[in-house]
């Protein structure tokens, strides 16, 4: 395949350890061999393909959403998700990014019935529409902008060698896959994530309050041995998951990473410092 693409990493051992994993599991007679129709990498999102700080990019579009329906009626504050809201509940908050069962499942209701009975389309429009106002508050990029250039250069590297590649993520999947061709150049059936049952109302495919599934919650770190959000499937003989931690969107890794693999898992953890400013807008990945 010759040089490896991944200009964006910094010569290390998470570029050493993922190079080396890729080469071996595409030749034949290796022990790490993985034949063409068992390669499956699987990616979570938030914090890994683009930045989660101060909060993921979905969380505003969704605290706008709850916002609107509690000044159109504060009864709602009776529910703890809106009543977190109306009092500007911090330690709610908090619990909510530690992913508190508790938390977690008064959120999911919360958003289950915002958008209980909106038809699939009108949904989709008014993702694409805050998605294309919205800026993180920070570096003042689109959220296209905050994708980190490592993970792109990694996707392509895969790609090469004959990688299906998937997104599996606690995020909304119906939001992300408004965004996934541009962002990732990954098609929508290859993102996995938190979405409602719909049913059929008068003809048309509206969304329901219920979720599509169990509720996952738990440290953000899973191996591919742990349990999976609902609709994610992994196998530990042929799926390969790597999370990046590094801060700074489509840059070089910071200087600080560092990894850890598991050859049991076949998991490859990058971990960084401090974050770095982005030198400015990445634009569109090229497929």
């Amino acid at each position: 395949m010759g040089t490896s693409p991944l200009g964006s990493w910094s010569d290390g051992a998470a570029k050493r350890a993922i190079v080396e994993f890729v080469t071996s599991a595409a030749a034949e007679g290796s022990p790490d061999f993985v034949a063409p129709m068992d390669r499956v990498a699987v990616f979570d999102n938030d914090g890994t393909l683009w930045v989660e700080k101060p909060e993921p990019v979905q969380m505003p579009f969704v605290l706008a959403k709850l916002a609107q329906r509690l000044e159109a009626d504060p009864s709602l504050a009776a529910e703890r998700a809106y009543r977190a809201i109306a009092e500007r509940d911090e330690a709610y908050f908090r619990a909510l990014n530690d992913q508190d069962p508790d938390a977690v499942a008064s959120m999911v209701e919360a958003i289950g019935s915002a958008w209980e009975g909106t038809p699939f389309g009108e949904f989709e429009a008014e993702a694409a529409r805050y998605l294309e106002s919205w800026r993180h508050e920070r570096f003042g990029l689109p959220a296209i902008g905050l994708v980190y250039r490592p993970m792109l250069e990694l996707f392509d590297y895969l790609r090469a060698y004959g990688w299906r590649l998937f997104v599996c993520s606690g995020g909304g999947r119906d939001f992300m896959r408004v965004i996934c061709e541009d962002a990732w150049g990954l098609p929508r059936e290859n993102v996995i994530g938190s979405a409602p049952e719909f049913a059929y109302r008068d003809g048309a495919l509206v969304r329901r309050a219920t979720p599509h599934g169990p509720v996952a919650s738990g440290p953000e770190s899973r191996s591919t041995s742990s349990p999976a959000p609902a609709g994610c499937r992994a196998s530990r003989r042929a799926t390969t998951t790597w999370t990046s931690r590094c801060c700074s969107p489509r840059g070089s890794p910071c200087s600080s990473c560092t990894t850890t693999t598991s050859a049991s898992t076949r998991t490859t953890t990058a971990r960084c410092g401090p974050e770095r400013r982005p030198s400015g807008p990445a634009g569109r990945r090229s497929a």
